[in-house]
């Protein structure tokens, strides 16, 4: 059975189920020559760098995992752009650790946010999200008009980004800043997030929720939340290793428009 050694996030419980479904059986190790690197990954990701100085290493753990599951962290991983990498830990035994190795900067796409005069792209951001969520009659049945679109792209308190490939939306992410009452500050709720199939595992999803993340920066924002299906493996995983899962219960209240009452409250 392979191993895996972990110096981050995988020693969590709650990230192991999310991207294994169960918890791992691991022990105790650590990886000689090497040492953290001061400088995360995308402002929050851990990542190895090589050390020349005697003695040094990273405690960590290594897993029992099966090929299947090996082949699922790789993928996982690759969208942060960590490659698999054979070591030999402290204890003797042979492993695979995950180590940051930025891909070229030609990625192919661009992140770019949408403006009041990106109607067409918006639109194209709703079809692509309604093939993403197999839902082409919630996102494209009844379009907005393009004067709607562009008061909406204006707004300060929508945010639109999407993924471009040429002149292709390939991905894209639609938030609102929710201002409060209760202090002077704001947070933003990821409403709908996706990448077209044919062009994931690229980390498309990860750089649009990091664009997010330094707008809401400059906005002074003081938390970026976002909420996933049960099921949803891929995004519960992306989230669990971006964020901090608390588990909650989501009510849908209906509208009573034909309510004879209305307005005598």
């Amino acid at each position: 059975m392979p191993l895996l050694f972990s110096y981050g996030t995988l020693q969590q419980h709650d990230v192991q189920l999310s991207t294994f479904g169960r918890t791992l059986v691991g022990h105790p190790d650590s990886l000689p020559s090497f040492q953290v690197d001061e400088v995360k990954v995308d402002g929050i990701h851990a990542n190895l760098k090589r050390s020349e100085q005697a003695g040094d290493g990273v405690a960590g753990t290594r897993f029992e995992v099966t090929d299947d599951e090996l082949a699922r962290a790789d993928e996982f991983e690759a969208q942060f752009s960590y490659r698999r990498t054979a070591v030999t830990l402290a204890s003797g035994i042979s492993a695979w650790v995950y180590i940051h190795q930025p891909s070229n900067p030609s990625s192919g796409y661009s992140i770019r946010r949408l403006e009041p005069d990106d109607a067409a792209q918006m639109e194209a951001m709703s079809t692509m999200f309604g093939a993403a969520f197999s839902d082409v009659e919630t996102y494209c049945a009844k379009r907005p008009n393009a004067d709607y679109l562009r008061r909406l792209l204006g707004s300060d308190s929508f945010i639109a980004l999407c993924a471009m490939t040429g002149d292709q939306v390939v991905g894209g992410l639609a938030a609102y800043e929710l201002r409060k009452f209760e202090q002077e500050r704001s947070e933003i709720y990821i409403y709908d997030l996706a990448v077209a199939e044919s062009h994931r595992r690229r980390g498309i999803a990860t750089a649009l929720i990091h664009e997010l993340r330094r707008i809401a920066a400059v906005r002074g924002a003081y938390v970026i939340f976002v909420q996933a299906d049960l099921g949803d493996d891929p995004a519960i995983a992306l989230y669990t290793k971006l964020g901090i899962r608390e588990d909650v219960l989501h009510f849908d209240i209906a509208v009573e428009r034909d309510d004879p009452d209305a307005g005598k409250r």
